[in-house]
């Protein structure tokens, strides 16, 4: 094997190393933590929304302003 080979595999092996430890966190871990998110407290009141829809290419097509009394 050439150089450059093993050196791309040996990159390619720790990208893959670091990829999956970041993919393995349990989150059955943090199921006893709070707060709660309780969405009827949440979402009580006036509330306000902004966004916007884009193309793949970044272009914006639409912006949108929400406003909502919920209850």
């Amino acid at each position: 094997m050439r150089f450059s080979h093993i050196r791309t595999l040996l990159l390619t092996l720790g990208l893959a190393l670091l990829l999956t430890a970041c993919a393995s966190k349990d989150i059955e871990h943090y199921a006893d933590q709070g707060p709660t998110l309780r969405l009827q407290d949440y979402f009580n009141g006036e509330l306000e929304a902004w966004g916007m829809f884009q193309k793949r290419n970044g272009e914006v097509v639409r912006r949108f302003h929400v406003h909502i009394d919920a209850s």
